[in-house]
């Protein structure tokens, strides 16, 4: 199989030497390179209807200078991916600053060798395809799961209208043990609900890994609120109430609102899941306790406890592995065993972790979560 014909674009006023570097460019790469003297012509270029996988831009050129370019090329979203080498005479600390923030890759000094020339280039149009080939799996893997969501919601929606049809067949005097199997089709309805869920879980979780991060201050509090009007039990038993409380002031945590949100959900719905048969209340308190320093700055812990079924030492690590269900001496929890799974892959995700404590069965459980914590605000309330 042949190689791929790269197609790169330099932008140089300085027209003498296009064919060196040229010369020096396709010797080194598969590649056709195209040429244009200003950022005018580079502009034109890049709209035209053939993509341009890697561009070179000079700085000091006439009618559109590079930073100009550079700053009217990453205003437009289809140049997003496309890596940018600057060629610069000019190694000062803060220009390089400057362009990086315009969204330059890399920087070649004008007269630097062939090689180390050659050499980035290699690098940029390495990390471009790895990034192709990763958003093109992220979106196999999506078409992938919403296929599967949609046979499963088929097979769903069958399931439940075999299940209706039968009972309404089901004849008092003609039929043994009506009532059992009234009781049969009932949980055979529950059991196709649960996995149309299971299905929109792996879905979620597919869509989930190739979100862009957005880490900002969170406050905790209000999520907390928000938590509990969701997470409540409903169908269940509606005798049990939820009640999430903060032990003391909980300072902001740095995290993606979107996957904070996620992780909080599932971990006190876990509580609710695996609450004590004679609970009529699912407690879930809230602390946090100043944890260690990090790269992003002073992490802390947030201890979710709860007053449920409490975890075996033996099953502590095991309950964050997908499809792996709790159990109690009393029952099996229902569900698929991907709620934890989801927590532990979204804050990991946003760079922290996540682990679980328990005395063990009937003492409850503590879902911990190490996050940093956000630089411009007091640490108040940590121990």
């Amino acid at each position: 199989m042949a190689a791929p014909r790269y197609r790169i674009l330099m932008v140089d006023d300085v027209t003498r030497y296009h064919h060196l570097y040229e010369m020096a460019i396709t010797d080194a790469l598969p590649c056709f390179v195209h040429f244009a003297v200003n950022g005018v012509e580079a502009l034109a270029k890049l709209a035209s209807a053939q993509p341009y996988d890697l561009l070179i831009l000079d700085l000091n050129m006439p009618k559109l200078g590079g930073e100009a370019t550079l700053t009217r090329i990453r205003q437009d979203p289809n140049f997003d991916t496309m890596p940018v080498i600057v060629l610069t005479g000019n190694s000062d600390q803060e220009t390089q600053r400057r362009l990086l923030d315009l969204g330059a890759d890399d920087f070649v000094e004008k007269g630097a060798a062939p090689e180390i020339f050659v050499a980035r280039l290699k690098t940029q149009i390495r990390h471009k395809s790895v990034l192709e080939r990763l958003s093109q799996l992220a979106v196999d893997m999506d078409i992938f799961a919403a296929g599967v969501l949609h046979d499963i919601r088929n097979l769903e929606t069958t399931i439940m209208a075999v299940a209706e049809m039968c009972r309404l067949q089901v004849d008092d005097g003609l039929v043994k043990n009506r009532q059992q199997m009234l009781q049969d089709f009932t949980q055979l309805e529950a059991r196709a609900d649960q996995l149309g869920a299971y299905a929109a879980d792996i879905l979620r979780m597919v869509r989930m890994a190739h979100k862009p991060l957005k880490l900002e201050a969170q406050e905790l509090a209000p999520l907390l609120t928000w938590v509990e009007h969701i997470a409540s039990p409903r169908q269940a038993n509606a005798a049990v109430r939820l009640r999430c409380r903060a032990a003391g002031t909980l300072v902001p945590v740095l995290a993606d609102a979107h996957f904070l949100r996620l992780a909080v959900l599932n971990i006190v719905q876990n509580a609710v899941k695996y609450r004590r048969p004679d609970a009529q209340v699912v407690e879930v308190t809230v602390s946090q306790q100043a944890s260690r320093p990090g790269s992003l700055g002073t992490y802390v812990t947030t201890r979710f406890t709860d007053n449920g079924r409490g975890i075996p030492q033996q099953e502590l690590r095991r309950v964050f592995e997908p499809f792996v269900r709790g159990s109690s001496s009393e029952q099996k929890a229902d569900g698929f065993g991907l709620g934890l799974a989801l927590v532990q892959k979204v804050i990991t995700t946003m760079g922290g972790r996540v682990w679980a404590e328990s005395p063990g069965l009937g003492q409850g459980a503590s879902m911990c979560v190490e996050l940093p914590v956000v630089a411009a605000q007091p640490e108040r309330g940590l121990s």
